[in-house]
């Protein structure tokens, strides 16, 4: 298989049959549209692949499809995906491996995977007559060279195979024999490849005819088409034909004795596969069909063949007792249920404009079937919502407790500032700073609430985002007081309100004014044009510059002369005195640590004392002192001697 047939079939997903009739892959314009059939039901497989092609974008003739799959990479993107990275990257090495070792075998020479490649055929009957089994030679995948023509596409590749299939009969047989796509016959390939004339040839060409059930039965059942795949078609080659959208190929398969009535391995019929992709006029168009055949077969019916009659096509059950109405409820395709549900209905009678229309039950009455493993659609649906109301009831709960917790923290911080004052409450600092921010939690989540009532949900949102920033915050205030944390975050505190403030200050002073002068010089209207030059000039400080930018003005010199100047300033001096500031913080810091953690643990029970009641206060549990004589004394069991004396004089340093 060449090098870029082995990275998309190896990459666990097709991509998209809409762009792949204008990809070639190589110079020799061979089509792979096989590589890219069902994008719309893509999975990260597609991501795998566009990186995997960027590993090896070195190889000739791969140019437009790396920009195609750049597109498509973006755009499932956009719908965001996130898989394990290393899952991702090791999958993405296994397949550039790959892709090497199948990339020196097509460029050697004398190899029918290279004829083959070049469609080739002078070099293909060569190579035959010198070693006729060569045709029945596999690759890494399991694949022969007759799926490599099928897959190319190219006219030229196809009369090739053509040719082979008149002399090697047998080979039209030949199917992947590796795990992943195991089963995949020519036939399928010829599908998926819109190929409507070699579907046709296939199944009526006399040499072939021996082997045409053989084709029509054939089962691609490897992991690439396992249930959950996005090339999940059926695993024959009528349900690929119908997930496909190919009605025309149906009808050319049907005409040559296709089974209607042939289920995979999960027992989905072809309307269970029409309802998983979503095709209800497919649907309807091959079940008129399948009534038609039944009608036809009943006449030739006995009364013995009647006794043991299949249920209807669309009354048969899959594995997970699901017939293709109530698979359309379970899988939440509302499309797909809404048009089975009205080509049920019947019409009793009419009256101009007014319609009579009876809907069968069967399927919809809860206890109609009297096999359990029969299920019903308002059973599917209320279960189907079970979890969606038990997540709606813990998301209530908690927000019933964050509610709740806002209005009792709430009252008793108004209680607290009524107390100490507005103007004590507002100057108060260190641990004390941080469990006021519990007020400006508080009033955050009863302006939520306010919001959320008069519907302001973009507003609601907003103010959210920074209450739940604030709550986080709050947590400092409980790691303050162990000795692992709370000198830590001391640290940050000062640097936060002293150094980082009094950079943010001048870093401010100069972001106006070198804003302002690159506005001028690039001659930008409006205050959009103003914003952007705030934007070039703060992306500057993190040494992001776009010189592009700076230069396009009337005044280029001047321009590269200000962005120097800025770098300077900016990026070099003040940058480099923050950092300066910052190590001198953290080292007066670090001499007082333990001094300022004791103090902010005072607070915290001082704190703590305050808000207490006098009666809780006065308990003998919270009781640390003496009572003598009605005063209060600390009592402290003191040793007199020389250690103690001088552990004493050390604690009192300290």
């Amino acid at each position: 298989m060449p090098f870029m047939t082995t990275l998309a079939v190896d990459s666990d997903s097709y991509a998209c049959t809409d762009i792949s009739q204008d990809l070639r892959l190589t110079e020799q314009s061979v089509n792979y549209d096989y590589a890219f059939a069902g994008y719309q039901n893509a999975s990260i497989g597609t991501l795998i692949i566009a990186a995997g092609i960027k590993l090896i974008r070195w190889t000739t003739g791969t140019q437009k499809l790396l920009k195609e799959w750049s597109i498509l990479t973006r755009q499932r993107m956009t719908r965001g995906h996130n898989d394990d990275q290393s899952s991702l990257m090791s999958t993405i090495l296994i397949a550039k491996k790959r892709v090497e070792e199948q990339t020196e075998l097509m460029y050697k020479e004398n190899t029918i995977w290279t004829a083959v490649f070049n469609a080739d055929k002078a070099a293909i009957d060569e190579l035959i007559n010198h070693d006729p089994h060569v045709v029945d030679t596999r690759r890494a995948v399991g694949e022969c060279p007759i799926h490599m023509l099928f897959l190319y596409g190219t006219e030229a590749h196809l009369d090739i195979a053509r040719d082979l299939l008149v002399r090697f009969p047998l080979i039209a047989t030949q199917i992947y024999n590796k795990p992943n796509y195991y089963g995949e016959n020519i036939l399928h390939l010829a599908i998926v490849k819109r190929e409507a004339n070699m579907v046709d040839w296939l199944l009526s060409h006399a040499s072939l005819e021996p082997y045409k059930d053989e084709l029509l039965r054939a089962r691609a059942t490897g992991d690439f088409f396992k249930i959950g795949q996005p090339s999940y078609y059926g695993e024959t080659p009528l349900g690929f034909a119908c997930c496909t959208n190919q009605w025309n190929m149906v009808e050319i398969l049907l005409k040559h004795g296709a089974d209607m009535d042939s289920m995979d391995n999960n027992d989905n019929t072809v309307l269970h596969m029409l309802v998983i992709c979503n095709l209800p006029d497919m649907y309807a168009k091959f079940k008129a069909r399948w009534i038609e055949r039944q009608a036809a077969k009943d006449k030739k019916k006995t009364i013995k063949s009647e006794k043991s009659e299949l249920p209807k096509l669309w009354n048969r059950l899959n594995k997970d007792g699901l017939t293709p109405l109530t698979l359309a409820a379970n899988s939440g395709r509302v499309k797909m249920l809404s048009a089975l549900l009205q080509e049920r209905a019947v019409l009793q009678w009419s009256y101009g404009n007014v319609s009579c229309l009876l809907h069968p039950l069967d399927q919809l009455d809860v206890g109609y079937y009297e096999n359990e493993k029969n299920k019903n659609i308002f059973t599917l649906i209320i279960k189907g919502k079970h979890w969606h109301i038990t997540h709606r009831m813990l998301c209530m709960t908690g927000q019933t407790i964050v509610l709740a917790g806002a209005v009792l923290k709430g009252a008793r911080e108004i209680g607290e500032m009524c107390s100490m004052g507005f103007r004590n409450y507002v100057n108060t600092a260190g641990t004390i700073f941080l469990e006021n921010l519990a007020s400006i939690f508080c009033l955050g989540i009863f302006v939520v609430q306010i919001l959320r009532l008069t519907k302001l949900s973009e507003y609601e949102s907003l103010v959210l985002a920074f209450t739940s920033l604030v709550g986080w915050g709050y947590i400092f205030f409980f790691t303050m007081p162990f000795r692992f944390t709370g000198p830590f975050v001391i640290m940050i505190y000062k640097m936060l309100f002293n150094d980082v403030l009094r950079f943010c200050i001048i870093h401010t002073i100069f972001l106006a004014g070198f804003s302002q002068a690159f506005f001028i010089l690039f001659n930008e209207n409006g205050f959009g044009g103003f914003l952007s030059s705030i934007k070039q000039c703060f992306l500057g400080l993190l040494g992001e510059f776009d010189l592009d930018y700076y230069i396009k003005g009337r005044h280029p010199l001047a321009s590269v002369t200000l962005l120097i100047c800025h770098i300077v300033v900016i990026t070099i001096l003040l940058l480099n005195l923050l950092i300066a500031m910052m190590g001198d913080t953290y080292a007066d810091v670090k001499k007082s640590a333990a001094k300022l953690w004791h103090l902010e643990r005072a607070r915290i029970a001082l704190e703590i004392e305050n808000g207490m009641s006098s009666s809780e206060r006065k308990s003998d549990v919270n009781k640390y002192w003496v009572d003598v004589k009605g005063e209060r004394y600390l009592q402290v069991e003191q040793v007199a001697d020389d250690r103690s004396n001088l552990k004493e004089g050390k604690a009192e340093d300290d």
